[in-house]
């Protein structure tokens, strides 16, 4: 069953207003039965047909890689999911959760990318930057793409998969891992991250729920397999409903708190990857995020494909149904009752059985009343 949303306006509040008096139980059956001959009744048709609902269309991820020197260096993955999903997919514009997710991944991107640039670097590791499709459907994107990655570089050692996911809001950080980091690579990235953040970063751990149809953070299909991850985020709870909420829109984002956890994430793997322990990335702006936010969080992002220029891979969706029609055009007619037809058809009945009566006898009727009207001139 389809369920439709509707802007406020004054011809939808009028319709309803006569849906709710034509609606109402009159007192006496006789004014329940006027009411039902009188009031009208609304036939909604849409511009869509059923059979073209199920989604057809191909959804991808979105991957940079940046290498080191010494291509034999382990692998870091940066990963970002960019759809957006919402009771009305159409209004989700996901600004938050998850448009700042993508704002710093980019910029971390651009960062990278210039120091990458450099002949004489001497990064530790080979960067992957993963825009993933699917998230809100138990992150399709990063279980297809890690599948993928497996059987391309089955012999690469990947180190860590850092998540980002909602990062426009709050006064803390929040690390959630699957449980405790006992790995050398997870340990120092968060206490290189504490070390440069200017607010409090927490460690949450929370297991992983595999019976549930649905992860709840994006690291957990990197900890299924068997890959050190973790997602940073401003939430404290998977379940905050502000995750995915249609009050997610651009003016209830804080620019500045996201340039603030860009530059505290920044300047931490600036510090992992290159061993340094100075605070480097005091470069990046927050008109800079602001264009990204603008790109990226300001539209909704429904599952389908992507518009940047990039390597990308294609993916399919599992266990979900997906729905291509997030806007739609509803004709409302307004039409009479059946009893009122039922009504009008017998009046017809009688008006043209009186008619066939008076053209039966007419020829008699006239010549009865000419008779009349001689008699009372002769008169």
């Amino acid at each position: 069953m389809a369920v439709y949303f509707a802007e406020d306006s004054p011809i939808l509040r009028t319709l309803l207003e006569s849906v709710e008096s034509s609606s109402g139980r009159a007192p006496t059956a006789v004014q329940q039965l006027l009411s039902a001959m009188v009031s009208d009744n609304f036939l909604i048709s849409s511009s869509n047909g059923a059979t073209s609902n199920v989604a057809s269309n191909k959804i991808f991820n979105v991957i940079a890689h940046l290498n080191a020197l010494d291509r034999g260096r382990p692998y870091i993955f940066l990963v970002a999911h960019y759809d957006t999903y919402g009771i009305i997919p159409a209004l989700a514009v996901g600004t938050d959760s998850n448009g700042s997710g993508i704002a710093v991944l980019l910029e971390l991107l651009t960062l990278f990318s210039q120091l990458y640039s450099l002949p004489s670097h001497e990064a530790r590791y080979n960067l992957v930057f993963v825009l993933s499709a699917g998230g809100k459907f138990s992150y399709q994107g990063s279980r297809s793409f890690i599948d993928d990655f497996n059987e391309r570089h089955s012999d690469e050692r990947i180190a860590l998969a850092i998540c980002l996911d909602s990062l426009a809001l709050g006064d803390s950080l929040y690390v959630h891992a699957s449980k405790t980091p006992s790995d050398a690579n997870t340990l120092r990235f968060i206490q290189t991250l504490k070390h440069f953040a200017e607010r409090p970063v927490e460690l949450i751990t929370k297991k992983i729920n595999l019976v549930s149809d649905r992860l709840t953070w994006e690291h957990e299909i990197y900890n299924i397999r068997r890959i050190h991850s973790v997602t940073i985020s401003h939430f404290s709870n998977h379940s905050d409903p502000f995750r995915n909420s249609l009050l997610d829109i651009p003016t209830s984002a804080n620019l500045v708190v996201l340039e603030d956890n860009t530059k505290t994430i920044a300047n931490a793997l600036v510090s992992f990857v290159f061993g340094l322990d100075s605070q480097l990335c005091n470069r990046v702006k927050e008109n800079e995020l602001r264009a990204w936010m603008s790109m990226f969080g300001s539209k909704p992002r429904p599952v389908a494909e992507p518009q940047q220029r990039a390597h990308i891979t294609e993916i399919s969706v599992n266990d979900f149904v997906l729905y291509n029609i997030i806007e739609d055009t509803l004709t409302i007619t307004i039409v009479k009752p059946a009893i009122s037809e039922l009504i009008l058809a017998f009046v017809i009945c009688v008006y043209l059985y009186a008619l066939y009566h008076f053209a039966l006898h007419a020829q008699s009727l006239l010549e009865g009343t000419v008779i009349r009207i001689r008699k009372t001139l002769a008169q």
